[in-house]
């Protein structure tokens, strides 16, 4: 299947992207696509389909200025971290459609910021599998920056959460319901609170925004904040406080998977309810 044929199907299942493309189409013509201020780094990194977030700023290396930019990549991917089908994919019921899906948008992508040409019979796209989106990302840098320009790419900094809460369950409502649908509302990453890009640079992760989404579930009476606070032994719980700070280019994460505990972890405690 060539990109060209990729880019047809997503048209035909997303057909509101083909009208998307016409809207804008007259527009590029006079749009500028070279990267010059840090404004340009992020604006054309932001719509990269591995790219939820940017953030563009200058530093001075002690010889000259750099350009520096942060990025929050989808499904909490690192920078240098080795692609793959399921990398990219994350939760999605079909990994493969999935990874499709994300090739047509790439491709999509290059050629709305013109690093295609579009009489080519057969587009060839980076390599994906086995790349990095560090790579793919600079890869789009070398061929839109200024010559002479030194740019740094910089992953967002990760900040696991520890946290663990009580929930007082309606008389009706089986147990182990609830507490499948209270770990999806919080922990889910296609649509759960931590959910990447749901949550933004230097947000701070506040426990009456995490009681208002659980006590919007059916079933759910009341909830307690127990325990609240980034990983790491060296940082105190913060319930009390109602509020873990963040600041900078740094993002909360909560995957609560045993295989990499400094992503988070979620403890439910369940009172009421009925058994099973």
């Amino acid at each position: 299947v060539t990109d060209n044929q990729t880019l047809e199907k997503l048209w035909h299942y997303y057909p509101h992207l083909m009208e998307e493309a016409k809207r804008l189409g007259p527009e590029s013509i006079q749009q500028q696509r070279r990267m010059v201020t840090e404004e340009d780094y992020r604006d054309q990194l932001l719509p990269h389909p591995l790219v939820l977030d940017a953030d563009a700023y200058t530093a001075w290396s002690g010889s000259w200025q750099s350009h520096v930019v942060a990025v929050r990549l989808i499904n909490n991917l690192l920078l240098d971290e080795p692609l793959s089908k399921q990398k990219i994919a994350g939760d999605a019921l079909d990994p493969e459609q999935a990874f499709e899906r994300f090739r047509a948008e790439l491709l999509a992508y290059y050629q709305d910021q013109e690093l295609v040409d579009e009489d080519q019979p057969n587009i060839q796209l980076p390599q994906i599998e086995g790349s990095s989106a560090r790579t793919l990302l600079r890869h789009v840098i070398e061929r839109q920056r200024m010559v002479g320009q030194e740019v740094l790419l910089r992953d967002a900094l990760l900040v696991g959460i520890v946290l663990s809460i009580s929930v007082r369950i309606a008389g009706d409502y089986f147990r182990s319901e609830i507490q499948d649908e209270v770990r999806a509302a919080l922990a889910d990453q296609s649509d759960g609170f931590f959910a990447p890009g749901k949550l933004g640079f230097g947000e701070d992760l506040v426990a009456s925004d995490l009681i208002e989404v659980l006590m919007d579930l059916d079933g759910v009476e009341s909830v307690c904040i127990n325990r609240m606070k980034r990983v790491g032994s060296i940082h105190g719980d913060q319930s009390g406080s109602g509020r873990v700070v963040l600041e900078g280019h740094e993002v909360a994460v909560l995957e609560d998977d045993t295989t990499r505990p400094e992503r988070g972890s979620l403890r439910i405690q369940l009172h009421g309810g009925k058994p099973g």
